[in-house]
Formats: C-alpha cells, sequence, structure tokens
C-alpha cells in the first residue's frame, strides 16, 4: 500500500520539480490536499485521476481518505501521487449527495 506523507514532507519533495509542481500547486499543498506513496511503482499514474485512495481499518471497515489529483510519473517514490482530501469538502458532499435525495418521493 500507500503511506500518507505530512503536507511539509510533499512539499519538500516536490520542491525538486518547481516548473511543474509551482504551476499546479503554486502555493505548496494546503489543507485540501494531502500526498501518499510507497515504493517504486506503488501509487497513482496516468489515468487515475478522480479514483479514490482508501484506508483500511481491518477487515471489514474502509473510507475514502481521498480522491486521485495529480503527479509527476508512475510510482515515483520521489514523487507521492497528490489527493484531494474528502474530509475538506465533507459539507458539501453531504448537501449534494442528502439534499437532492430529501427532495425525492422515496424519502418519505
Amino acid at each position: 500500500g500507500v503511506v500518507v506523507k505530512s503536507t511539509s514532507e510533499c512539499n519538500t519533495m516536490y520542491s525538486a520539480a518547481p516548473l511543474i509542481f509551482g504551476t499546479i500547486f503554486p502555493r505548496g499543498l494546503d489543507a485540501t490536499t494531502l500526498c501518499a506513496g510507497g515504493g517504486l511503482n506503488m501509487d497513482v499514474c496516468r489515468g487515475d485521476s478522480g479514483g479514490p485512495l482508501v484506508l483500511r481499518e481491518g477487515v471489514e471497515k474502509e473510507q475514502e481518505i481521498g480522491i486521485v489529483s495529480a503527479g509527476i510519473g508512475c510510482g515515483d517514490p520521489n514523487f507521492p501521487g497528490i489527493y484531494t482530501r474528502t474530509d475538506a469538502y465533507i459539507n458539501w458532499l453531504d448537501e449534494s449527495i442528502y439534499g437532492a435525495c430529501a427532495s425525492t418521493s422515496f424519502q418519505k
């Protein structure tokens, strides 16, 4: 699996690629993003955008903690994948999902 890294560690790692990273995240990663990576070839790649980063707690509990947003290369341990944090947008997600359902007849 992959390991979630601290925001400061991610910003330091990505400072080695200022032309690419500076264009996408000119102020670096913030509270709405996180990065995670593993060993060689154990990370996101082209075409993974929008996919989930899932935290597994035990055998039966899984929680989506991120959505693939960006990265450099494929599975490069020097540049972990960048994810949008789902908890940063939980209110919007709840309103979008449950707000729409609340007005339908099957909720009654």
